[in-house]
């Protein structure tokens, strides 16, 4: 609504709630260079009530806050501003990838589930798109490689259908994938998933009632392809640590098809944070001091011409000062074991290939304190819960690195696999939680 975008578009950046105020300033006394003293000040208003708790122990009891922001208001202008952030991007990323961007109708489709995600909305049904982001997790027992993509378009299914992926492994076509694992993984990109076309092309019977599970209207063309090209870009961006040119790399000269790639990677774009992406974007798009000063330009078949470049009012900062993801993810299906952390090297896809895409951003150094207490905790956590733990704190940290205990503390509770028959977190968790209490 307009009250909402007027509100967004009057805040600067801001990472924290209590970082900024709106005040509102009787306009007679502002000059014509904009300028105007405090005592045209009428009103200071906190973003919501959190932020005006914390205001009341710092600032001068002197000092007259009025009431917060609405909590839906405030709500609908944080939407806003991940919208504008994301969409801003996805649109880079997009261009650097040298795809279009999906149809204005499909992107705000997408958008809208992203949504969801980010404001901890549930509905009803869950769409195949819900089905998607909430496979933010790799279960146990899906090989790496090409073949990793693959085996989770069945995973998007199990859980749209049934809100978990424990039969994963008694499924058919998994069975199919893992027979035919070694040649998947020897292909490129778009190589591992003609295998599987001319596989399933054969086997008809074990995907027909996938396909219309995952059938949907929120999105144009092939579902599988959108969920492999989906998976397994994002696999190989956080095997480079968020470096694009490793994606680059990997689908060079593959004829990729390009409407379910642009979609794919709209989505990821919009799902993945600026500190995993906003480097490499500024690398590849804004920086000519790096030596590139227009995006590479590839062999490939996927290349589509000119890209449309969103312009939100934001400022372009360094992604220290950017919000990340601030949604609470809720974790849908159980991971029984780890995966081996992730690395990359472009020198050697098929080396690559054996990799994970968990685990090396979460490795990264930087001046956040709650680093060094993750590395404490991956040394100390041990015993039953304590993987798992580890796992939830990776994916908390990833998608909000500023978090507080009472972020961690709540994320703990909602795992029953952490908890002891009590609702207690057990031993290995409590470990993990004392470890993190300095930021109660």
């Amino acid at each position: 609504d307009l009250v909402s975008k007027l509100v967004e578009g009057a805040l600067p950046l801001f990472e924290r709630e209590d970082e900024v105020l709106l005040i509102e300033v009787d306009s007679t006394l502002i000059d014509y260079q904009l300028g105007f003293e405090f005592g045209a000040v009428q009103k200071i208003i906190p973003l919501n009530k959190l932020a005006s708790d914390l205001f009341q122990t710092k600032l001068n009891a002197n000092f007259i806050l009025e009431s917060p922001l609405p909590n839906a208001l405030f709500e609908r202008v944080r939407l806003l501003r991940e919208k504008s952030l994301r969409t801003k991007l996805a649109s880079d990323f997009l261009e650097i990838l040298k795809v279009d961007l999906p149809s204005e109708a499909i992107a705000e489709r997408i958008f809208e589930a992203v949504g969801k995600k980010i404001s901890e909305s549930v509905g009803n049904k869950t769409s195949t798109l819900d089905a998607i982001l909430g496979l933010d997790t790799t279960p146990s027992g899906i090989p790496s490689g090409n073949i990793e993509g693959l085996m989770k378009i069945i995973c998007v299914g199990l859980l749209k259908a049934t809100g978990h992926t424990d039969q994963l492994r008694k499924s058919p076509l998994f069975q199919l994938l893992l027979e035919n694992q070694k040649e998947l993984n020897n292909k490129s990109v778009q190589g591992s998933y003609d295998v599987f076309e001319n596989l399933i092309r054969e086997n008809e019977n074990l995907v027909n009632k996938l396909g219309d599970t995952l059938k949907t209207d929120d999105l144009q063309g092939d579902i599988f392809k959108i969920c492999y090209y989906f998976f397994t870009g994002k696999k190989i961006l956080f095997g480079s640590e968020g470096d694009i040119q490793g994606l680059l790399i990997e689908i060079d000269g593959d004829n990729l098809s390009k409407p379910e790639f642009a979609q794919a990677m709209y989505l990821l774009g919009l799902t993945l944070s600026y500190q995993v992406l906003h480097e490499s974007i500024q690398k590849l798009k804004y920086a000519p001091i790096f030596g590139i000063s227009r995006p590479i330009e590839l062999s490939g078949h996927y290349a589509t011409g000119d890209t449309v470049d969103l312009d939100p009012k934001v400022n372009k900062l360094p992604a220290s000062y950017l919000r990340e993801e601030t949604s609470n993810d809720k974790r849908i299906n159980t991971v029984e074991e780890e995966k081996p952390e992730a690395s990359y090297s472009p020198k050697s896809k098929q080396e690559n290939n054996s990799k994970q895409e968990t685990g090396s951003l979460f490795d990264q150094t930087n001046e956040n304190p709650r680093l060094d207490l993750v590395a404490k905790a991956k040394k100390v956590v041990k015993g039953q819960g304590g993987k798992e733990a580890l796992e939830l704190l990776k994916d908390l940290f990833e998608s909000n690195s500023t978090f507080s205990f009472i972020d961690l503390e709540k994320r703990v509770l909602q795992e029953e696999i952490l908890l002891k028959k009590d609702k207690k977190p057990k031993k290995a968790v409590q470990d993990m939680l004392s470890i993190f209490e300095v930021f109660k």
